[in-house]
């Protein structure tokens, strides 16, 4: 990575991963104090649907997750899933999440962004 002056970043890509974004950000949300910020799909959440109740109830404060939910499995092709019948607030409630947040509109997506990661506690935002 030297060569292309990326040498030393802190992103961890999961392409070929699709489910398991979750699980490797709980898990380097206990063994760090740095704020994790999770970006998973719709698709990937659903696939790996049980092991967001053990991000929500084992996570520490340091971690946010963002549902990025385009209402389909885009990764294998953009077939479409049952994400638009489903309560995120609810569901992240019920799986242990202390904060939810909404973040639905493009204009001020960097604010809502900034506001996620000051929350004190685990933040689950859709």
């Amino acid at each position: 990575m030297r060569k292309y002056g990326k040498y030393g970043g802190t992103d961890f890509y999961m392409v070929g991963g699709m489910g398991h974004a979750s699980m490797v950000s709980l898990g380097a949300s206990i063994s760090s104090k740095n704020k994790v910020l999770c970006l998973d799909g719709d698709g990937s959440l659903l696939m790996h649907l049980g092991s967001l109740s053990l991000v929500g109830d084992l996570s520490n404060k340091n971690l946010k997750y963002i549902l990025l939910n385009n209402f389909s499995h885009e990764s294998v092709g953009g077939q479409p899933c049952v994400s638009k019948k489903i309560n995120f607030k609810l569901l992240s409630k019920s799986m242990g999440f202390k904060n939810y947040m909404l973040v639905n509109h493009k204009k001020n997506l960097n604010k809502q962004i900034s506001k996620i990661l000051k929350i004190k506690k685990n933040v689950f935002a859709n």
